[in-house]
């Protein structure tokens, strides 16, 4: 099968899932067999030219830029699956372009200037109830700036969105995430949910291949012979520590993006909830217990 990939890279100045499963897709259709064409724009290459700002901000607010249709047509894909055209990918070629399209929703862009539908700690539909979005440049939800917002806000078209409209196929993360695609007017039957789990069979498959790669051993649970017990080897020490330092960039990310004292205050309510579903769980599991909530 001939398949196109569609993606514009966010930088790498900040740890990417989205560019992650790119990447990874990519790797993996090959694999198998297929014959894939990236049609790409990278953020890194483009912050060289000081004229980069003004380009990205007219792009996502007009939806003019650089298009992927001179080489879809010349590809000619079975298929095209788009990931990502936020901010270096113009819209206007969804309109000419009449191949099968297959796009994966990472995030709420769509119907938030800020994609995440989160403002201030709490859940935010404030746009999206009211149908635009002066709401999000009155709060400055793009980079806490409402001169940064305002080509987001100009984008955001909700269900009238040219990607939401083109494609026959919308990808989301969860149910709860195509609820709210639903509600705000998607058709249902283009929202198909792509579960994020491993089946147990994938997991006996993946401690195989580790074990043979020798940084995981297998012992018998001296308790309980039918029970197996994986024990890291001196070969995994490398790998943790690409870990551990992975780990560093992405809470030195977060520290940046947020500020130390968001920081501290998320890990606060981080920690009230755990300690709640603790008490949840002890409650559970005490004999006879029924927990009975005051109401408040």
């Amino acid at each position: 099968m001939r398949i196109a990939l569609i993606h514009s890279y966010y930088s790498s100045r900040v740890p990417s899932g989205e560019n992650n499963v790119v990447d990874a897709q990519l790797a993996t259709l090959r694999a198998a067999g297929h014959e894939v064409q990236l049609i790409e724009q990278q953020t890194d290459a483009r912050l060289a030219r000081k004229t980069y700002p003004v380009e990205a901000a007219l792009t996502v607010a007009s939806g003019v830029g650089p298009s992927p249709l001179r080489q879809l047509l010349d590809f000619d894909p079975d298929v095209t699956h788009l990931h990502n055209l936020f901010p270096n990918f113009g819209r206007r070629w969804l309109t000419k372009y009449d191949g099968p399209l297959v796009a994966t929703l990472h995030n709420y862009r769509p119907l938030c200037a800020k994609a995440t539908l989160y403002r201030d700690g709490h859940r935010c539909t404030e746009c999206l109830d009211v149908g635009h979005s002066r709401p999000a440049i009155r709060h400055g939800c793009f980079h806490d700036s409402a001169l940064a917002t305002i080509p987001s806000a100009i984008a955001t078209k909700f269900a009238n969105d040219p990607v939401l409209r083109r494609a026959e196929v919308l990808t989301t993360l969860s149910e709860g995430m195509s609820n709210v695609y639903a509600d705000a007017g998607v058709p249902r039957d283009k929202l198909v949910v792509l579960n994020n789990y491993v089946e147990p069979i994938t997991v006996g498959r993946l401690v195989d291949r580790l074990e043979a790669r020798g940084v995981v051993e297998r012992h018998r649970d001296p308790a309980d012979r039918r029970v197996w017990r994986l024990h890291l080897t001196d070969a995994a020490e490398p790998v943790l520590k690409e870990i551990r330092a992975y780990r560093a960039d992405v809470n030195n990310a977060v520290v940046r993006l947020l500020g130390k004292d968001a920081v501290a205050e998320l890990g606060k309510s981080l920690q009230t909830i755990k300690a709640e579903l603790q008490d949840d769980e002890s409650e559970i599991a005490r004999p006879g217990a029924t927990k009975v909530r005051s109401a408040s």
